[in-house]
């Protein structure tokens, strides 16, 4: 974790966002930042101090591998997130024809950086610059104690893991409770002879002494029961499950495995000036900044709430339960992202209701009657939930936050996270409706946003029609409410906070709006267009990347999709369709992928949400041209419009990034995680009667044994003093930092970052040791002449310098001869780059690893394990004190061997480059501007064979992902007596694009 370079504080801390708002509040390490001089700070250590949003190419410093061979690449994390970052460059800025030879690319203009890797200028380090328009608030009143020290003094000092006798006996029933076993296997593991042998009895004899004792563990907010009733079916009650939520909030708010939180809502700007707004964090979105106005004087603690109808049981059964979770909005978004973190609790378990005891007077109340009881059940469970939480929107509340200290604070629901028909639950709106602005069905497939939409218009609307049928029940309720586009809730629970506009809160959600769609219905268009069977051999002969889904079976055959899967599909369909379907189709497919990508970046600055609102109107130029083809087709043939409610709500993403910060913070991707934890691993681990109440059990359970297991660390940790909170005893706000004389609305607070390079990460030892070059040369399939050629030009170059250059130089180079140190060389098989970091500030670091290892002969117990020779992007010119953009720079090139003279010089005046790559060229070969990519082929010499050469490791910037070029049909292809099937493409296929969607690092850079 980051930590921050001052001398008088080395505080650490949860990420590179939190060191810089660390870095602007404290006043000890200000006033050392500015007494430095920038250029001169040292990070070598295992600080990592960030960067901002729009600094180019930031390259960490790797860490020291402790591997003693190559051959661990098992043990090394291939990380497939996306990166993201503020701004993006216009796809379409670029029109160069798709028959153009041997293009170069262009230097386009792009205001969210570059590709710089070790050549930037020092003399004018750019900034982030972040305004606090609130001195007053987030004030730390007395210390009380944190849920850890309140552990700590209940605690027997004779026993200190009470309930269980020893360390050992805990951390057995720590496991036996974790571990997911029934109770039955547990009982059997107890009776083993082994565990009853002298020393190792537990003092727990069954599983359900083991259940009672870790039931009395501390834990967090316990749970409650209630029965709820409805008027309409008095002979169904239904049992709600919750917890108290102001209960949850102060356990959020304590816990000091959350990172620093934001307190403070600010406004983040990427200039000096305060003109270029910047949304990352939800502090910095304009809903908490608005929320402040109300109370100036008091912390907010905005609240997070979501909720998803989940499926217990697989292929058979209909049980479902429907969680209802909280989080806070204080907690950041690279904490939120991590489910390890545990920041959404389960707040409450609510019934789905089945009414089996109602009585229809026909089939069509029959048929619908159930689902508007569901509906009310909801509303009135969610408003039972809620209760305690309405004092305190008005009135503070005293919380004790991670550090140990008292805060006031108001608590206010912020948004809402859930998947499209749990929008329309919670707004009390018909389904396909929009729930922002009032486009109903018949203007959903509009390419602009309606007049707004208002929860208050949703009341006056429920209000009129009780008025308008005072005695109607409420199947006649439901059934008018229904013509004027509500669900038929009289009372939605959000009748109780006057203050929150539904509208403005349920957000549209990534998962589902985004990447479901592009396969629910993008995706299926293409397939009508294409054809299963030729859309599938496509898919078939793209090539494997490492940590990546390769559809070896095509696509047309997967029934069930993961998230995973849907990127997988998003990363390589595009250049699989080219010369398949229409050019207007491409468009349309780009210009949907270009949103998706971008949407997701982790800030935003008005430049990239009107690019957005650019692709978006792309999409809907091109659009019509799936119902021409017929592609968009239903059982009853062609549907001749696009009202589909998840495509319209793509013009409401930059209004509520502006609300709530970057889609990270309000899409269901990581909510649906811990669904999957609170609900389907619950369900798991319980019999099946009365299933729902044994799951609040048995998460009961788990939470106390992950709590009592932290506790343990965090006391273990407070005997070394890396856990401690009362390391600053200061009383003052949370802005007191800034400045003395800081008045709250007119200064900007700016932090200038220094630039960190990175270098390739190899295995300690080679994976072929002093190896003879002959040898070498028939293992690898190389051509010892063009090998020898290469040394003597890269040695040339070495020595000649700037002087390596002029017309025949070359030809003079290889007369010359080879040193005696290249008789044996050490080999890699692999290393691990560090991606360059558009966005430091918010983005996450990514690495891949980068191959060219020689396959195995298959055995009787083993597969054949091909050849592999990745593809990258290398620097030609590495030493070049001028910005990359793009692609300008760079030249693609097959990585055919990594190695090492094995007895050169590595140190001295003179040192010989660490590791080398001999590499194989492309060329570029023309730009097509309907999918805005470069197409690259091999590149030949006078003697027909593949141009090689010697490059500098470090050289190499990043993976470059390349698809072949297919024509009409993808057996065209084919070698002669051979189908090519991902493994062979690369070495069998000419012409290739370069995917630039391939990862969100790749649409950033590759342009």
């Amino acid at each position: 974790m980051p930590i921050c370079p001052s001398p008088l504080c080395n505080v650490t801390c949860g990420s590179n966002s939190s060191l810089s708002v660390h870095m602007a509040k404290s006043p000890s390490c200000q006033a050392w930042l500015e007494s430095q001089d920038y250029k001169e700070i040292n990070l070598d250590n295992s600080s990592s101090f960030p960067l901002p949003n729009n600094l180019p190419g930031f390259y960490e410093e790797p860490e020291e591998d402790s591997s003693d061979s190559d051959d661990n690449y098992g043990g090394w994390e291939i990380d497939d997130s996306m990166n993201n970052m503020d701004t993006g460059n216009s796809m379409d800025s670029m029109d160069v024809d798709c028959s153009v030879g041997n293009a170069t690319p262009q230097c386009i203009p792009n205001p969210a950086g570059s590709t710089t890797r070790d050549h930037t200028n020092t003399s004018d380090f750019p900034k982030c610059y972040y305004k606090f328009p609130f001195s007053n608030v987030a004030k730390k009143l007395q210390k009380a104690d944190t849920p850890y020290e309140k552990t700590k003094q209940n605690e027997d000092p004779n026993a200190p893991f009470f309930p269980f006798a020893t360390e050992e006996e805990w951390q057995l029933a720590n496991w036996l409770g974790s571990s997911g076993l029934p109770n039955t296997q547990i009982d059997k593991f107890l009776n083993l002879p082994w565990v009853n042998a002298p020393g190792h009895v537990p003092s727990f004899k069954t599983s359900s002494d083991l259940i009672n004792r870790i039931e009395a563990l501390p834990g967090l907010p316990p749970w409650n029961a209630r029965w709820i009733t409805l008027p309409e079916a008095p002979k169904d009650p239904q049992l709600l499950l919750y917890r108290d939520p102001v209960e949850c909030l102060k356990w959020l708010e304590a816990n000091p495995e959350l990172g620093e939180k934001d307190y403070v809502p600010y406004e983040e700007y990427v200039d000096g000036e305060g003109t270029i707004r910047c949304y990352s964090e939800i502090a910095s979105g304009e809903a908490w900044n608005e929320l402040q106005r109300k109370f100036p004087n008091l912390t907010i603690n905005p609240f997070i709430m979501t909720t998803d109808s989940t499926h217990l049981t697989q292929l058979t059964g209909d049980k479902k339960v429907k969680p209802l979770l909280i989080s806070s909005a204080h907690i950041r978004q690279n904490v939120r992202a991590k489910p390890s973190k545990w920041v959404f609790l389960p707040l409450a378990f609510i019934p789905e209701g089945k009414f089996s005891h109602l009585e229809f007077q026909n089939p069509t109340q029959a048929s619908l009657l159930p689902g508007i009881l569901s509906r009310h059940l909801y509303h009135m469970c969610m408003r039972e939930v809620m209760k305690p939480v309405i004092p305190f929107t008005v009135t503070p509340i005293e919380m004790v936050d991670s550090e140990g200290y008292i805060r006031k604070e108001i608590l206010a629901p912020l948004f809402y996270i859930a998947d499209t028909p749990e929008q329309a639950l919670v707004a009390s709106l018909a389904p396909n409706n929009c729930i922002p602005c009032l486009a109903g069905t018949h203007l959903l497939d509009a390419d602009h946003v309606q007049i707004p939409r208002t929860g208050q218009s949703i009341l006056d609307t429920i209000k009129g029609i009780r008025q308008e049928f005072p005695d109607a029940d409420t199947w006649k309720f439901a059934m008018v409410a229904k013509e004027r586009k509500l669900n038929g809730v009289e009372e939605p629970w959000w009748i109780d906070f006057p203050s929150l506009d539904i509208c403005k809160a349920v957000c549209p959600d990534v998962l589902h709006g985004l990447h479901k769609a592009f396969k629910d219905h993008c995706v299926a268009w293409h397939i009508n267009l294409v054809g299963k069977l030729e859309l599938d051999a496509r898919f078939q002969r793209l090539p494997k990347f490492p940590g990546f889904r390769h559809f070896t079976a095509g696509i047309s055959k997967i029934s069930q999709w993961t998230g995973k899967e849907h990127r997988d599909l998003q990363r390589s369909i595009l250049p699989a369709l080219v010369g398949a379907v229409p050019s207007q189709a491409l468009r349309a497919t780009r210009a949907e992928l270009d949103f998706i990508y971008m949407a997701q970046y982790r800030s935003h600055t008005e430049e990239t949400l009107s690019q957005l609102m650019e692709y978006n109107k792309i999409w809907h130029l091109n659009k019509n041209i799936f119902i021409t083809t017929g592609a968009r087709r239903g059982k009853k043939g062609t549907i001749p419009h696009f009202r589909i409610p998840k495509l319209h709500t793509r013009p409401h993403y930059p209004e509520f990034i502006r609300r709530f910060g970057a889609t990270t913070n309000f899409t269901t991707e990581t909510p649906e995680r811990y669904h999957i934890e609170y609900a389907k691993k619950a369900y798991r681990g319980v019999s099946k009667k009365d299933y729902t109440e044994q799951m609040v059990r048995w998460l009961d359970r788990q939470e106390k044994l992950r709590y009592f297991e932290r506790y343990i660390e965090w006391r273990q940790l407070q005997h070394t003093g890396y856990w401690n909170s009362d390391s600053e005893p200061q009383l003052e706000s949370d802005n007191s930092g800034l400045d003395p004389e800081f008045d709250g609305d007119t200064e900007i607070q700016a932090i200038p970052f220094p630039t960190m390079t990175y270098e390739p990460k190899l295995a300690q030892r080679p994976s072929i040791a002093s190896q003879e070059i002959m040898k070498l040369m028939k293992l690898f399939s190389i051509s010892p002449t063009q090998f020898q050629e290469a040394v003597k030009i890269f040695e040339a170059k070495r020595s000649l310098g700037s002087q390596a250059s002029g017309r025949g130089w070359d030809r003079v180079a290889v007369e010359t001869g080879i040193p005696s140190y290249y008789k044996t060389l050490d080999v890699w098989k692999m290393f691990r780059i560090t991606l360059p970091v558009l966005d430091s500030l918010h983005d996450p670091i990514e690495t891949r690893i980068i191959r060219a290892a020689l396959g195995k002969k298959a055995t009787v117990t083993q597969k054949e394990i091909p050849d592999v020779f990745d593809i990258v992007l290398v620097d030609t010119n590495p030493t070049s004190s001028s910005q990359q953009m793009g692609l300008q720079g760079l030249r693609v090139a097959q990585l055919r061997m990594i190695f090492r003279p094995a007895h050169i010089n590595l140190k001295g005046p003179h040192p010989h480059p660490k590791h080398l790559a001999y590499v194989e060229w492309f060329d570029y070969d023309g730009y097509n501007s309907d999918i805005s990519m470069y197409a690259v082929q091999k590149s030949y010499g006078h003697s027909g064979h593949q141009t090689t050469d010697i490059i500098e490791l470090d050289q190499v910037v990043q993976p470059c992902p390349l698809s072949p070029c297919f024509g009409e049909k993808a057996s065209n292809l084919d070698p002669i007596g051979n189908v090519l099937c991902g493994t062979n493409t690369i070495e069998c296929v000419e012409r290739f694009w370069i995917n630039s969607f391939h990862t969100k690092a790749t649409f950033q850079t590759v342009f």
